[in-house]
C-alpha cells in the first residue's frame, strides 16, 4: 500500500479550509464580520520552518523547503489560493480567508491529513499568541524534560517508527 503524500498545494488549501471551517463554527449568529478571518503569512513561514524539526509535523512538512528564511513552494501556493479564490487578498503579510467561498470537495479529498492538520492549527495559534513561550515548551517537549509539557506522544510516535521499520525489513 503507497501512503499518501500531501502536496504544499493540497496543504494550503487545506489549511484554509479548516481554519475558514473553524470560524464558521466559532462564530455567534449570522454576523461573520466581527470575526478574525486572516492569518499571518510570515508567522506561517517561521512555524513551518520550526515545526519541520517536530516530529509530529516533518514528514508532513516535507512538502516545503526553505532557502533561508523563505520558501518559494509556500508563497506560490498562497497564490494560487488566492487564484482559486480561497483567500480574498494578502495584504501586509496578512492573509484574508474568504468568507463566501467554501469548498468542501477539499476536507473530502483529504480526509486522512484532517487530524494531522487540526493539530497544526492549533499548534500554530498558540504561536501567534505566544511565539516565545511556545517555543520554549516546544523545546521542553522536544528534549523530553519532565517540567514540559507532559504526554507520552514521543514515545509513542518512537515505537510507531521502529514498528513499520521492523514490518519493512520484513517484508522486503
Amino acid at each position: 500500500m503507497e501512503k499518501s503524500i500531501l502536496s504544499s498545494e493540497r496543504f494550503i488549501e487545506l489549511f484554509i479550509s479548516l481554519k475558514q471551517k473553524q470560524h464558521l463554527n466559532e462564530s455567534e449568529g449570522t454576523n461573520l464580520f466581527n470575526l478574525s478571518w486572516s492569518f499571518d503569512v510570515r508567522l506561517l513561514s517561521e512555524f513551518i520552518r520550526h515545526s519541520k524539526k517536530d516530529y509530529r509535523f516533518c514528514d508532513f512538512l516535507k512538502c516545503f523547503s526553505f532557502n533561508g528564511e523563505y520558501s518559494i513552494s509556500l508563497i506560490f501556493e498562497l497564490n494560487r489560493a488566492l487564484q482559486k479564490h480561497l483567500l480574498t487578498g494578502i495584504y501586509d503579510d496578512k492573509a484574508y480567508i474568504s468568507r463566501y467561498y467554501s469548498n468542501y470537495l477539499i476536507l473530502a479529498n483529504n480526509q486522512e491529513f484532517i487530524n494531522i492538520m487540526e493539530g497544526f492549527i492549533d499548534c500554530f495559534d498558540y504561536f501567534c499568541l505566544d511565539k516565545d513561550l511556545y517555543l520554549k515548551n516546544a523545546e521542553n517537549f522536544m528534549n523530553e524534560d519532565p517540567q514540559g509539557v507532559g504526554d507520552n506522544s514521543r514515545i509513542v510516535f518512537d515505537l510507531q517508527r521502529r514498528i513499520v521499520k521492523t514490518y519493512e525489513e520484513e517484508n522486503v
